[in-house]
Formats: C-alpha cells, sequence, structure tokens
C-alpha cells in the first residue's frame, strides 16, 4: 500500500501512536465522536485561525482566498490551484491545497517573502493553539507544505512558521527539521507499505487517545483481552516485559506466583496490584479491598506516611479549577477553592477570578492568607491532591512579591500533596488512583451535577459566552465536593494509619536560610517585569535555585535501593565499614562526628570518579541522607574513608551509597549582587553602567566617533584590535565557532589595551581555561614583544603550582595576584567577585568560554569593572543548568547577549566566520546545521584529505539490538576501521604529506561505558593500544582536533535511551564531536537510532541533524 490518501494529520497522528496507522490502513469503522471537550478545542482552533487571517488583513497585507474545493476530487483541486501562486500582488494566501508524493494537505497560509532565488518567496505559516512551543506533529505538517512550496517552484522555503496561541510566531528552519520529515516518511513507508506488518503494532494509551478517531475501538479491545493496561501504576516497560514472559493479562498476572519478567520486588509490587483489582471485579458488593505497605528498604514504596503530619488546627484543603483554553493566548485558574474550620464549622471558600490581572492578585492574596493563617496556627498545613495546585501557585506568584512567601511556604512544607502519601502507603483494588477512584474507598458521596474537570471547563465556557451565572453555582458545588472529598482523604489515612509511626515534623528545615536575601529578592520583584530591579531580582536567587534543584536529584539517587544503584556509573553503593577511626562529640552543641573506612564491590564508575571532590551525599540503608566530607579514596583497592556529622539525639546515619557532591559555595558571588540589589534600592542610579548594559541586552557602546564603522561588526583582526580600547562601558561579545581562533585574536586585543594602560582581567569557567588563554597572550608576548607583561593567575592549591606558562606568576592568595603591579590577571569567578581585585580593580574583563558561564556570574563580576568582553560560542558546550529561572536569568552570559539567536548579529557582536580546521565539506554540515550557513572553511583546509579515503562526513551503519551505553559491535567497527587507516597518507592544511599514526585519531563516545568498551577493544591490537588514551566523553576534547575522528552514537534505537534524547542527539555534544575533526569524521550508529521518534520540537531538531549528517555522508 502507498502512501496514498494520507494527510500531515494522520501523520501526526501515526508520530504520536503508530496503531492509529494500522487501525486507518485497515480499514477499521467510521472515526468515533470526540466528545463535548474535544469539539471546544476543535473550534477555539477554528478561532485562532481565523482570528490569524484577520490580523494578516488589518496589517494591510493582500491576502488571497483560495475557492472552496466543492465537488472537486483533492487532486483536481489542487492542479486547479497550482496558478494563485503567480498571482500578481498577492501577500498572503489562505488555504491552498497541495499534493506531494501522494500525501495530501492544506496550508493554512503561504506568505510572500522578498528572495534572492536561493530560497522560494513563498513560506507556509499554520495557526496553532499551543503557547510556548509548536509540536513534533505540527513541524511535520509545515515540513510537508515546505517540500511541497520547493516540488513546484523549484527552491524551498529559508522558513516555516507557525503562530501559536501565545500570540507569537514562532520560526524554524526548514534546513534543520528536512532531514527529521525525510527519515519520518522513509518510515512511514515501511509502515504503510509492508515493511513492517501491520499485526506487528498494538495500541498503547497516549497523550493522542483524546484526540483519536479509534479511541473507543482501541479501549474495547483493551477490555476484551483483559489488557494489563488496566492494571494501575504499570509502566509501558513492564507491560511489555511481562507480555515477553507471557503474562498477557491482568488475571494472569493476578494469579501468577513469581516471574523473571521484573525484578522480584518490583513485580511483587504489581502482582499484588493486579490481585486487588481482581479480587474487586470478581466481588459482588464487597468493599473495595486495600493493603497497607510496609516500610522497607526503598526509600519512597512504603513510606507514605512519612510525608503526613498530625493533623493540626488551621489546616486547609485547597483545589483550582481552571479552563486551558480560556484565550489563545493562555489559559486561567478561575475558581480557587477552599475549606477550612472558621469558628468551629467547617466553611467552603471561592474564590473567582475571570480575567488574568483577577488570577494574579487571587494568587498573591491566597499566599498572604496563607501565611497569615501559618502565623497563626503555625503546625497547620495546606493539603491538596496531586502537584497542580502547589505548581500553578507557584507559577502565578513568580514575578510577584508574593514569590518570596510562596517559596519559603514550599520548602518548609506548608503544602501536603496526599497523592504522593496515598501511593506510598497502600495499594488499592481500583484501575488508577485519581480522587475520585479514591472516594470508593474513603467512601465520600458527591453531589449530582459535574461528573469531571473536563465538564467545569465546558461550563465555565458557556458562562463566558452567556454570563448566565447559576452555571458558576454548578461549578461551586463541583469544587466543594474536591475539597471536601480531599479533607475525608487526609481523614481516612489518619484514621487508619498504623500505631508506632512517627508524624512528619510541621515545619522542614529550610536550606540554606537566607532572610537577607529573600527580603531583597522580595523588594526588587515589586519592581515591573523588564526592569533592571526586577532582574536582578530574580539574579540574587540564582545559585539558591540551582543548588536546591541540583540537591533534589542527588539525593533521590544515592537514597535508591542498593540493587538499583549496583549499574549506576554516578554512585559507589553496597559500603561496608572496614574500620571506624574516631567518633567525637562537639562540647558546645553536642553534635556528634564520626570517621570510618569503607570498602566496596567492584562497580562500574568513571576512572575520575570524586577527582578533586571534597564533599559527599551519604544515604543509610532507610534511605535517609547527610553530608558527609571525603578524607581518602582509593578506586582501585576500592576503599573511602569519609567523615560526616548528626545532631544530638539523632540516630547514627551508616552510609551504604555515596555519590560526590560537587558544589562550591557562590557565597562571594551571591554576596556582591546582594550588595549591588541593596545599593540599587536606596539609590537607583547606583548600578554601574556596565551591569545596566548587560542586563538590558544593549548593543555595544562606544566613545562617540569611534568602534566599528558604521557599527556593524566583522572579525578582521586588525579591526578588533583598534575599537577594542574604545568601548564605553559596556560590553561586546564575540562568538568563535571551532577553529576559528578565538583565543588567538583574544590575546591580541589583549596586548591593544596592556599597551595603553589598562589592566585587564581574564576569567573563563575552569583553571584550566584561563590557563590555556594566559598562556596564548604569553607566547605572543615571546615571539612578537611589543608590550610589557606583568601577569598573574590565581590557583586552586599548591599542587597547581606547576607553572602553565613561563612570565606568570601563580599564587594561591587573592592578595597576591589582586596586586595592582600586574596588568594582567588571570581568576576565576570567585576571585573577580572577592574583595581583593575590588579593591584593586581591573579595567576590562575578559571572559574566556562566555557560553559556558551564567549571566547571574557575569552581573556580580562586572559590577567592579569599566568594560567586558565575552568570548566563546553557545553552541559548543553549553552552561550546565538544573533549575527553572524566570525573565533568562538562568541563560549563560552569551545566551542571553544573543537573545534568542543561534548567531550573533552583526550590530552587536562579532562572529568569527572562517575556520581554519575543518575541512570545507564538514564545515558545510556544521555551518548550515548549527551556524546558520555563516561559517566557511579557510581555502587552505581544502587539501586536508586522507589518500585513499578523501574527506568529509562518512557513516558507518551498525546492526545491534537492546544496547544502551555500550556497544561492542560499534567499538569494533571502530577498531576496524582505524586499522584500515593506520599508514594512509594524509595530507595537512600546509601541503605537507606523512602516514597517519595514533596521534592522528580521536574518539568521541556519549557514555562512560562506551569510552571503556572501545578503549578495552582497541587495546586487544598493539597497533590501536596507543589510541586509546584518545578514547573519551565530549567535554574532554573541546578545543582539542585531529585528522580523523570517529562518533560513536551506542544506542541502538530511540526505545533504548536512557538519559533522554536531548543528551544523546544533542546538536551542542555532536558540534563539539565532529568540528574536532580535519580531514574525515566518522559517524557509529544504526539505522533504527535515525528513526527515534520525537516528542518535543527540540528533539526533532537534534534528530533532524542527526540525519542531516548521514544524508550528507559516503558510506564508510
Amino acid at each position: 500500500m502507498s502512501l496514498e490518501a494520507l494527510s500531515p494529520t494522520i501523520i501526526t497522528g501515526w508520530l504520536e501512536c503508530e496503531h492509529s496507522l494500522t487501525l486507518r490502513l485497515k480499514g477499521s469503522s467510521a472515526p468515533q465522536a470526540f466528545g463535548d471537550f474535544a469539539d471546544l478545542v476543535r473550534d477555539k482552533g477554528t478561532a485562532h485561525e481565523e482570528a490569524v487571517l484577520a490580523r494578516y488583513e488589518a496589517e494591510g497585507l493582500r491576502v488571497l482566498r483560495v475557492p472552496e474545493k466543492g465537488d472537486r476530487k483533492f487532486e483536481q483541486w489542487a492542479a486547479d490551484s497550482l496558478g494563485l501562486l503567480d498571482s500578481p500582488g498577492v501577500d498572503v494566501i489562505y488555504q491552498l491545497p497541495l499534493v506531494h508524493n501522494s500525501i495530501k494537505g492544506v496550508a493554512d497560509f503561504l506568505v510572500k517573502v522578498p528572495s534572492d532565488g536561493t530560497y522560494s518567496e513563498w513560506e507556509p505559516v499554520d495557526a496553532k493553539l499551543a503557547r510556548s512551543e509548536g509540536k513534533p506533529g505540527h513541524l511535520l505538517q509545515i515540513c510537508f507544505y515546505s517540500e511541497a512550496v520547493e516540488s513546484l517552484v523549484g527552491a524551498p522555503p529559508k522558513l516555516m512558521h507557525l503562530e501559536l496561541g501565545s500570540g507569537t510566531r514562532e520560526s524554524y528552519r526548514f534546513e534543520e527539521f528536512g532531514p527529521y520529515w525525510r527519515r519520518m516518511k522513509i518510515e512511514l513507508a515501511r509502515a504503510s507499505e509492508g515493511g513492517a506488518p501491520l499485526a506487528e503494532t498494538e495500541p498503547e494509551p497516549c497523550s493522542f487517545c483524546d484526540y483519536c478517531d479509534f479511541q473507543k475501538i482501541c479501549e474495547t479491545k483493551w477490555r476484551d483481552e483483559d489488557s494489563l493496561v488496566f492494571v494501575a501504576n504499570l509502566l509501558k516497560g513492564d507491560r511489555q516485559a511481562l507480555k515477553d514472559a507471557g503474562i498477557e493479562t491482568l488475571e494472569a498476572l493476578a494469579t501468577a506466583s513469581e516471574s523473571t519478567a521484573l525484578p522480584s520486588e518490583r513485580f511483587d509490587r504489581v502482582h499484588e496490584q493486579a490481585a486487588l483489582q481482581r479480587e474487586y471485579r470478581n466481588s459482588e458488593s464487597a468493599p473495595i479491598p486495600f493493603r497497607h505497605l510496609e516500610p522497607g528498604d526503598d526509600p519512597t514504596w512504603g513510606h507514605g506516611y512519612s510525608h503526613l503530619p498530625k493533623p493540626a488546627d488551621g489546616d486547609v484543603f485547597f483545589d483550582l479549577e481552571g479552563h486551558p483554553l480560556f484565550t489563545a493566548e493562555k489559559g486561567i485558574f478561575f475558581l480557587f477553592g477552599l475549606t477550612y474550620e472558621e469558628n468551629g464549622e467547617w466553611i467552603y471558600d471561592a474564590r473567582w477570578a475571570h480575567d488574568f490581572e483577577s488570577q494574579e492578585r487571587q494568587a498573591v492574596e491566597l499566599v498572604a492568607f496563607f501565611e497569615e493563617r501559618r502565623r497563626q496556627f503555625p503546625a497547620m498545613h495546606v493539603y491538596h491532591y496531586n502537584h497542580t495546585e502547589r505548581s500553578s501557585l507557584c507559577s502565578m506568584t513568580a514575578d510577584t512579591e508574593a514569590s518570596v512567601s510562596f517559596a519559603h511556604m514550599s520548602s518548609t512544607g506548608l503544602f501536603i500533596d496526599l497523592l504522593t502519601v496515598v501511593r506510598n502507603s497502600y495499594q488499592m483494588g481500583i484501575e488508577s488512583y485519581g480522587l475520585k477512584q479514591l472516594e470508593k474507598v474513603t467512601g465520600f458521596d458527591r453531589s449530582d451535577g459535574i461528573e469531571a474537570g473536563s465538564g467545569a471547563v465546558l461550563l465555565y465556557e458557556n458562562y463566558v459566552k452567556g454570563g448566565d451565572s447559576s452555571l458558576l453555582d454548578a461549578i461551586a458545588v463541583y469544587n466543594e465536593d474536591d475539597v471536601r472529598s480531599t479533607k475525608v482523604l487526609r481523614d481516612w489515612l489518619v484514621e487508619h494509619r498504623p500505631d508506632g509511626l512517627r508524624w512528619r515534623e510541621a515545619e522542614l528545615p529550610e536550606y540554606d536560610n537566607n532572610a537577607e536575601l529573600d527580603e531583597l529578592e522580595f523588594q526588587l520583584l515589586k519592581f515591573d517585569q523588564g526592569t533592571n530591579e526586577h532582574l536582578l531580582g530574580n539574579l540574587i536567587g540564582y545559585w539558591r535555585r540551582e543548588r536546591s534543584a541540583q540537591m533534589t536529584p542527588l539525593r533521590e539517587l544515592v537514597s535508591q535501593p542498593v540493587a538499583d544503584l549496583v549499574d549506576e556509573e554516578k554512585v559507589i553503593t553496597e559500603l561496608s565499614v572496614l574500620h571506624r577511626e574516631t567518633v567525637s562529640v562537639n562540647d558546645e552543641t553536642g553534635a556528634v562526628k564520626e570517621t570510618a573506612t569503607f570498602t566496596f564491590p567492584e562497580q562500574d564508575v568513571d576512572e575520575d570518579w570524586g577527582k578533586d571532590k571534597s564533599k559527599f551525599f551519604i544515604a543509610g540503608v532507610d534511605g535517609e541522607t547527610n553530608f558527609a566530607n571525603r578524607n581518602a579514596i582509593d578506586l582501585e583497592q576500592r576503599t573511602i574513608s569519609l567523615t560526616w556529622s548528626r545532631d544530638p539525639g539523632k540516630q547514627n546515619l551508616l552510609p551504604i551509597s555515596v555519590i560526590p557532591d560537587d558544589w562550591v559555595s557562590p557565597k562571594v558571588k551571591e554576596a556582591a549582587l546582594m550588595a549591588a540589589a541593596s545599593d540599587i534600592l536606596t539609590n537607583p542610579n547606583s548600578l554601574p553602567d556596565v551591569t545596566k548594559e548587560i542586563l538590558r541586552q544593549n548593543k555595544p557602546r562606544f566613545f562617540e566617533g569611534k568602534g566599528p564603522k558604521g557599527g556593524i561588526f566583522n572579525d578582521d583582526i586588525d579591526e578588533m584590535v583598534a575599537w577594542i580600547s574604545e568601548l564605553d562601558r559596556s560590553v561586546v561579545a564575540v562568538q568563535g565557532p571551532p577553529g576559528t581562533g578565538k583565543t588567538y585574536r583574544g590575546a591580541r586585543m589583549v596586548r591593544k589595551l596592556i599597551n595603553e594602560g589598562k589592566r585587564v582581567g581574564i576569567c573563563a569557567p575552569s583553571y584550566a581555561a584561563i590557563g590555556n588563554f594566559m598562556e596564548a597572550v604569553v607566547k605572543l608576548h615571546q615571539e612578537e614583544g611589543g608590550f610589557e607583561l606583568k601577569a598573574s593567575q590565581k590557583i586552586p592549591g599548591s599542587k597547581s603550582a606547576k607553572p602553565l606558562a613561563p612570565d606568570v606568576y601563580y599564587a594561591t592568595s587573592p592578595k597576591t595576584v589582586a596586586n595592582p603591579k600586574y596588568n594582567l590577571v588571570g581568576g576565576t569567578s570567585w576571585f573577580f567577585c572577592g574583595k581583593e581585585i575590588i579593591e584593586n580593580p581591573v579595567d576590562y574583563l575578559i571572559v574566556d568560554e562566555a557560553g559556558q558561564m551564567s549571566l547571574a556570574d557575569i552581573a556580580a563580576m562586572s559590577l567592579h569593572v569599566t568594560n567586558v568582553v565575552l568570548l566563546g560560542d553557545p553552541l559548543q558546550l553549553e552552561q550546565v543548568s538544573n533549575a527553572v529561572h524566570a525573565e533568562g536569568s538562568g541563560q549563560s552570559s552569551l545566551e542571553y547577549m544573543l537573545d534568542g539567536a543561534m548567531t550573533i548579529a552583526e550590530d552587536r557582536g562579532v562572529f568569527i566566520e572562517e575556520t581554519r580546521r575543518m575541512h570545507p565539506s564538514i564545515c558545510h554540515f556544521i555551518s548550515t546545521q548549527i551556524y546558520e550557513d555563516r561559517l566557511k572553511s579557510h581555502e587552505s583546509c581544502d587539501q586536508q584529505v586522507v589518500e585513499g579515503y578523501g574527506a568529509g562526513l562518512r557513516w558507518i551503519e551498525a546492526h545491534h539490538s537492546d544496547n544502551s551505553t555500550e556497544s561492542t559491535e560499534e567499538a569494533e567497527l571502530i577498531a576496524a576501521k582505524m586499522k584500515e587507516l593506520l599508514g594512509a597518507n594524509w595530507t595537512d592544511q600546509d601541503g605537507n604529506q606523512r602516514p597517519l599514526e595514533a596521534k592522528d585519531f580521536m574518539v568521541v563516545a556519549p557514555f562512560n561505558k562506551q569510552k571503556d568498551e572501545i578503549r578495552r577493544v582497541l587495546e586487544l591490537d598493539p597497533d590501536l593500544a596507543p589510541i586509546a588514551e584518545s578514547v573519551g566523553t565530549v567535554d574532554k576534547f573541546q578545543g582539542r582536533e585531529a585528522p580523523v575522528v570517529f562518533f560513536s552514537l551506542t544506542t541502538s534505537d530511540g526505545e533504548d535511551l536512557t538519559r533522554g534524547a536531548d543528551f544523546l542527539f544533542s546538536r551542542n555534544r555532536l558540534n563539539v564531536a565532529v568540528s574536532r575533526a580535519r580531514s574525515l569524521a566518522y559517524l557509529v550508529c544504526t539505522e533504527a537510532l535515525l528513526g527515534t521518534k520525537a516528542s518535543k520540537v527540540d528533539d526533532m531538531r537534534l534528530i533532524g541533524t542527526l540525519n542531516s549528517f548521514v544524508e550528507e555522508a559516503s558510506e564508510a
């Protein structure tokens, strides 16, 4: 069967659910009715499309409306409409039918844009209700329209667009997403033409179910087959494993005594869940059975009651009602419902919000209500069911003065999610653990009326349209049921709570409580968004948010059961005491400090595990955690010595698992920003000019009549050196792609500044990067002279005292390094925020690898310098950020200055457009996919070839399955190709020829396990063994290069991903890996991996880049 009769909409459904296409190809019965809520979604989508059309016409664009199809066949309609593309005087074509490769669809809009002939003058635009970004299916649709346009006019559109419900237009480069679309067409053809038998697809619950034509068919099939999908909390992977073991029904799972399909503990859980559901459905009218979970080694399962505090006066039960489609731009929470005791009576408190201003006001007032009630009743809590209430309240108050209060309430445990308590305390004979299902257990009786949350949405929509207040009364009854049901559930949990358990403490200790920071943040966030004050309010909390976000997953990871950690590279587990060394008690506080040495079994951890780390998280057998200091580690002997403390009266925690804590206290940087925040509140003009320029993302400012000609930057070295000293209390960014010589240019800028009497600071994310830049300046001084150099660099300790470069004074003392006699000073962001350098400031701060340094860091350092130069590339290794930050406060400094662009605009800074590393065929791929086609290869790179193998991209197709983080197959393919290449003549960019040697190869692997496996395979061959040292993860190789580079992707297919598509398919990592190659870049992966389905638009771009590589590559 061909692709005939498929449409972009059908393809979107297939992307979400392969089985939907199977049913369609089988000719299953007519589509099912969507239902009222789906109809509402459809109507809102139509209204949004019409609003976009009206806006175009209001803007004065000449819109051509395509005549309707009428009785014509689609193909005839499309053929009759082709001439409309040549219509004179038309700016927009509305509803143009397109047919290409037997796929047919109707483009919402084609918009005419200026074109030089390289790209089409027609670009597709689709109107979608999505708010923040499009979805993969949306992108596939406009990719189809783009490809169809290309087939008609002979050139592809440069951009394709989505008009989002938020009122913003998202634009996407077709070159970035076209490869993914073409790969999906290959996968689609296989699915629809017999390449994959129809019987192989099975229905699986997914996000598409609510909008699928065949929803009822699938649900009927599941019921008829007694499917495992109805077993509560059974994961998709577990279902498949059970099916593979012959356990395919709820009945079979409920009656199975044992199975090796799942780990024994996991099997026992799902078996018991199925057995309880079977027991209930086989009974006539018996109560729903349930069982209490006994606490065990697992820190979560069985420990639900540890999250439940003792009932207290003042407790509140809280539920929200919202309309997700209130406007095309965003949804609204229109009802904040509460029940609490007032004067001895439990009352229902309905707080309405009918517009966004009142929604924010209600949220702020509710936080104030909770704050005041907690003051009155210190042991009270706010109970809700599932995370929506807490997370939504967080979002609604994020940019208000209430955000600090809310953050304090949240971190100190005011909000109690009863879903967490229930799921980890009980198993029940119900198909889901939703609140309404639980009412069958708790005995709560609802009022007649609305049966589901979507019903409240529909009633509110009718209220908005007609103003009938009785509809609000019906919604309030439904919401009151929800909050009262939540209270009944809490009371049921208390009633059935086993004896002997400890209540969770009423108020949790707050991490890094800083009242001064809280107050400053509170005051600054009162200013309007977009002001320096408001952004500074978000920046001063940057490090605290990062620490909180970093600690949570580390604690969760290290506290997992030992059985789940034995294969975890980040954790050493199964510690056993070798000997206890000392126990001491602090005379003043009574705190107990203990030191012990542990041994552990052989584990697959990275060779640098714990290196240079002094602090660790530790976890005991019950999942409790603590901090510890490292005394000594010997990975070969498998021993570790730790010291930890505990408060008096607390039970001793004997570590069984340990993970490095790589957090370095930002106190000095935090203090710098807090001082500036305090000053700006009393003197609004106190912020230094350069800091203002950074926060406002302003274009570089120069002395009058100075700077680059016409305000347009280029990468000419002489021009850069000429204007660098003309900066006027401002910031300039220099984006340097791989091999473009940003450090070379930076060193010459330093020479110019020193010659003009300026004092220059050099900062970077690591001591090594600082040392590399300092070495480049020293080398320039030695080879060309022309300036007097007095340089110093801060180093972390005496072990680093070995000079990285001559003529640089290295010291551990900040005071020594900051001495004003030095005209070039190097140090980290901690150093440049310290009092020593503040007392002896530099005139210019040059930040290398600024794409890896946060905006908060740069803002803090800029407070005591005159000008800032940002060197780096946010498209290579990126800044690591764990938390969610408002207003761009979590971005890297370069990312922030680029303001959403991939490459810097010519009036905002320098883009270095020529690489002297990559052969043109490699550079072309990197340039078109990563750098918006702005990067070129120096003409000398064209002669970098390997005799008999040429130059460019090469794909080695691997064949394997079920591999996640290790692939012997790929390691052996790499070794075989290396063996073949060794000794082949290689010509460098100067025309010199020599045979390829071991030093000419580099291998990049995404996982430590694969790195070790490739090394193992290489070391089996004496000729290849020396190359083993040149195998590593991508982080190891930034700044390095080799004639031949291999990149092993390792994972067999999308189902085997362990760390998400954004890790394995990272464009930044692919950029760094491929751009190390001077002549040949080999990608090693399976074809199945290329067909990985994306769940997000960003993932589409990532996977598309990989497919673009394969499209351009020659088979190796």
